[in-house]
């Protein structure tokens, strides 16, 4: 139980005593008699009161939840109402409410306390120790002493300690404790590793240790990011943050007016002064409708912590709560439905090539690609590197945007691309090679071209694959949204895959200059839409769209323009957090509507006379039922 929570409960149990004392004669026992103790009694269950004036006087400070403020004018009342009536009965009204009010703030931070224990706590993920690898030798030394460029050594069954990229090695890596991802990926070099993540190598004989260059260390890492963005204090002011506050004011203020002209016409039509203040102390109470208050900041809090636990990094409340109204979802397919090209396939020479061999063909393809940040070509130069091939020398380097790059070699042009390069450049193809290109496309392989002074003289194919759940995701997502496949391939390849999804509407060879104005055009159109994309190769159409959803997102989270970052790479997580954030959402406004309702029914009821203790302890029990829909949503 945290401090705050072992406050209220001291002073709950601390209020019971006067209330005990003062029902005792009621039930028959023999008390004392003299009014002294039974001013202890009301003095004691005053001090008692001491967290709600500390909670009150916080919140009232910072403009949230003034209702508290009314339930300690309605217990000064209330013990005024007792001394001026003189009568021992009706002292155990204040210290009857004391303690229900006690019980209800005790309560709200034992919820409130739940549904911070559920945050993940990474820090136990780092270990203390790390080996750095110093030229040939290793040296062990304290994480803390981590930089940016060290290279370390992670040994099967040790934790990674910083975010960084595997420079050599082969192994099996699990992410169950960050992401959430049950099945292990096998990482090597050039492949992104988070910290917190564990080498469990596998039986085969050629997974081992990995060698990690360090990227990101100390507050910068990744998990690290992941746990401050649990939305503790609530300082976004998200739509049903701001409406909460506003319904939480105005009810107050009603409630003081209706209390001022309720007790007015209580005295003017001849009602005793002591009925009047118990009507008053009443009305008062029944603006305890704490719910109101607490809905959205705690919805806020348990929506962010289920978040975390699916592996997304939820940057803005308002794009969160956007996903409610979100009617057209745009999935990029490389990466996001597949699982991306992480190898060079097969090597094609063109029919009548001037190329002597497959070698000879990818050494060009990886000089030219020097040029490029694209993720093929980084693929190619690897391929090339890993064969331990010689490259040529070329020339003014290049980028055709969108298409591919440009060289000079020997005097001739050399453009590497996709098949828009092939189509704007009006570079023939045998009728040979575009049957084998049409056979790669039907098995969703991506194809790079490569032609010498407009002539093909070869291609390199990369093989692709859907993802485990990406046929889940679609299901369920079909029949709500709009679902679109966008992606710059061919036309086959991208067809291949909506089709073997169940799906009819996709958008193919949409190069990544024009990407952001097809989102655009489909906004223009009425489309509310959601782009779950790369957070780096498709950052400007990831700013275009309504809710930007950064898929897989590597060491570059920080530059990313979404304001979703999935780190997962489950494409079920997508429909999982939509459905976060339609449950969040309704159970919030539902709250805060049944909220305003219930303070309103006890008002009425306060009108006819029903005593305050009544009226407390129906709001504490409506409340904390209400509350508990939102606690159980980090289950």
């Amino acid at each position: 139980m945290k401090k705050s929570a072992r406050v209220w409960a001291v002073a709950f149990f601390v209020s019971l005593l006067p209330l005990t004392f003062v029902l005792a004669e009621p039930l028959g026992f023999v008390v004392p008699q003299e009014a002294l103790y039974v001013y202890i009694s009301l003095g004691l269950g005053l001090i008692s009161t001491l967290p709600i004036w500390g909670a009150a006087l916080v919140r009232a400070r910072v403009g949230k939840h003034r209702q508290d403020l009314l339930s300690l004018v309605a217990i000064l009342l209330s013990c005024g109402f007792a001394l001026f009536s003189k009568r021992l009965e009706n002292y155990w009204q204040p210290l009857a409410l004391i303690s229900i009010m006690l019980l209800g703030g005790l309560i709200q931070n034992l919820q409130i306390t739940k549904v911070h224990g559920a945050a993940r706590k990474f820090s136990g993920l780092i270990p203390s120790k790390v080996a750095l690898i110093d030229g040939r030798e290793i040296e062990h030394l304290p994480v803390a002493d981590l930089e940016i460029g060290n290279v370390i050594l992670v040994r099967p069954g040790s934790a990674v300690p910083a975010d960084g990229y595997v420079i050599q090695g082969h192994s099996l890596v699990s992410e169950a404790k960050v992401t959430g991802e049950t099945e292990p990926t096998i990482k090597g070099p050039g492949d992104w590793v988070l910290a917190g993540s564990e080498n469990v190598a596998g039986r085969d004989s050629s997974h081992g240790p990995l060698t990690i260059r360090v990227s990101a260390v100390g507050e910068d890492l990744l998990i690290h990011q992941l746990e401050s963005s649990v939305d503790f204090e609530n300082t976004t002011p998200a739509r049903n943050t701001i409406f909460g506050r506003r319904a939480s004011n105005a009810l107050t203020l009603l409630t003081i007016s209706v209390s001022l002209i309720v007790s007015g016409t209580y005295l003017v039509i001849g009602k005793s002064p002591l009925e009047t203040m118990s009507v008053a102390v009443s009305l008062l109470v029944s603006a305890q409708g704490a719910v109101i208050a607490i809905a959205a900041p705690l919805g806020s809090i348990a929506s962010s912590i289920k978040a975390v636990k699916l592996g997304v990094l939820i940057r803005n409340r308002k794009s969160f709560e956007l996903l409610n109204k979100i009617n057209h979802v745009v999935f990029n397919k490389t990466g996001v439905l597949t699982r991306g090209h992480n190898q060079v396939g097969a090597i094609h020479l063109a029919r009548n090539t001037s190329i002597g061999s497959e070698d000879e063909l990818l050494a060009l393809a990886a000089a030219v690609e020097l040029g490029t940040s694209h993720e093929l070509g980084h693929l190619i130069i690897q391929e090339a590197a890993k064969r331990g091939l010689e490259l040529p020398t070329v020339t003014e380097i290049a980028p055709i945007p969108g298409l591919g790059v440009s060289a000079r070699f020997d005097g001739s042009l050399v453009q590497v691309g996709n098949a828009g390069m092939v189509n704007v450049s009006g570079i023939n193809m045998n009728p040979y090679d575009l049957f084998r290109v049409s056979n790669a496309y039907q098995e969703g392989s991506s194809v790079v071209f490569i032609s010498i002074d407009e002539l093909l003289v070869g291609y390199i194919e990369f093989p692709d694959e859907l993802r485990a759940n990406a046929q889940q995701a679609i299901v369920e997502l079909s029949g709500k949204h709009a679902i679109t496949v966008l992606s710059g391939d061919a036309t086959g390849v991208v067809e291949k895959v909506t089709t073997g999804l169940g799906l009819t509407e996709f958008a193919a060879e949409v190069l990544s200059t024009r990407k952001a104005d097809w989102i655009k055009e489909r906004r223009a159109s009425g489309s509310k839409l959601l782009l779950i994309a790369d957070g780096h190769y498709d950052a400007s159409p990831l700013a275009e769209a309504d809710v930007a959803l950064a898929f897989g997102a590597g060491h570059d989270v920080h530059l990313s323009s979404a304001d979703l970052i999935q780190i997962s790479e489950n494409p079920l997580t997508v429909a999982t957090l939509m459905k976060l954030s339609r449950r969040v959402q309704s159970r919030t406004l539902r709250n805060i509507v049944l909220g305003i309702t219930i303070s309103l029914g006890m008002m009425v009821a306060s009108a006819f006379g029903v005593p305050a203790p009544v009226i407390a302890l129906v709001g504490l029990l409506l409340t904390w039922y209400l509350n508990s829909s939102i606690v159980r949503l980090v289950k």
